[in-house]
């Protein structure tokens, strides 16, 4: 288990967007509307890394402890939520995104949307992302089942 406090955290991404992928990250999986884009390694036939996608998609990592293929699908999954609300809501957003991690990698994940926040959490080890999309922040963890 590791800690993380959103104030300690660092930019990790590079700046760049290669304008090429924006069509394949924004339609990868699109089957239906409401449906979340499943967690992959790549975007199909093109070689990416989560940083390309991340310019692509418009977020910025502030801190990650976490696989760049979970990453991806975070970033993906956040941006298909954006997008598919009429009405921004937080909570909303928050409630997709976790759910679609709970059913992709187990459960237990929480997850924090807003435009300001301050937090200190306890997680597992590479289950930890936190990032901004456009002025709304995200932050994504699991954390470990106890049983008594």
């Amino acid at each position: 288990m590791r800690r993380h406090s959103v104030s300690d955290a660092k930019p990790a991404m590079q700046e760049g967007c290669l304008e090429k992928l924006r069509v394949h990250v924004l339609t990868a999986g699109q089957g239906d509307r409401n449906n979340f884009v499943p967690g992959r390694k790549s975007l199909p036939h093109i070689e990416t890394n989560a940083a390309d996608v991340a310019a692509v998609l418009r977020v910025k990592v502030v801190a990650a402890d976490m696989p760049p293929f979970m990453q991806l699908h975070a970033f993906r999954c956040a941006r298909r939520a954006y997008d598919t609300l009429d009405k921004f809501s937080s909570r909303q957003m928050a409630h997709d995104i976790k759910k679609e991690f709970d059913k992709a990698y187990g459960a237990t994940w929480h997850c924090i949307v807003g435009t300001s926040f301050g937090s200190f959490v306890t997680h597992s080890n590479g289950c930890f992302l936190y990032f901004s999309m456009d002025k709304i922040l995200v932050l994504l963890y699991k954390t470990k089942i106890r049983r008594a």
